[in-house]
C-alpha cells in the first residue's frame, strides 16, 4: 500500500455566510437527485435574495443533507451556502459557492473546484 499524502486546499474566496442548523455527525449524506441540466431549468424560489453569480454544487430534498454537505465543504476550505428552491412542485435545498460579481469569476471558481478538489458536475448561474 502506498502512503497517503495530505494536501492542503488552495484558499477560496469567502462568500457571505448562510444560516445553518447543526447536523448530526453520524448521518449519511445522500447523493444529488437533480442533474445540472434539470437544475439550470429549475425555477428558484429564493425571493428577496440579492442577485449574485454562483457555482451550484448539488440540490437535495433534505435540508440536513444540504447542511452536512456545507460542513464537509468547509472542512475542505470551501465556503458554501445553502438556499431553498422549488423544482416543479418539490422543495429543494441547493448547495452553492456564491457571491461573485461576474459570470467569469464564478466560472473561474468552478474550474478551481474541479481542478483542486475533484468537484465536477457543477453549474453556474446568476441567482
Amino acid at each position: 500500500n502506498a502512503p497517503v499524502q495530505t494536501v492542503q486546499p488552495a484558499p477560496v474566496v469567502k462568500p457571505k455566510p448562510a444560516a445553518r442548523k447543526p447536523v448530526a455527525e453520524d448521518s449519511e449524506l445522500p447523493g444529488p437527485i437533480e442533474s445540472a441540466s434539470e437544475a439550470g431549468a429549475a425555477a428558484s424560489s429564493a425571493a428577496g435574495r440579492q442577485s449574485s453569480w454562483g457555482v451550484n454544487l448539488m440540490s437535495v430534498e433534505s435540508e440536513s443533507a444540504a447542511n452536512q454537505e456545507i460542513e464537509r465543504l468547509q472542512g475542505m476550505g470551501i465556503q458554501a451556502e445553502t438556499i431553498a428552491i422549488t423544482v416543479g412542485d418539490r422543495q429543494m435545498h441547493r448547495v452553492r459557492v456564491a457571491g461573485f460579481t461576474s459570470k467569469q469569476e464564478a466560472l473561474d471558481m468552478q474550474a478551481r473546484l474541479a481542478r483542486d478538489h475533484g468537484i465536477k458536475g457543477t453549474w453556474v448561474n446568476n441567482q
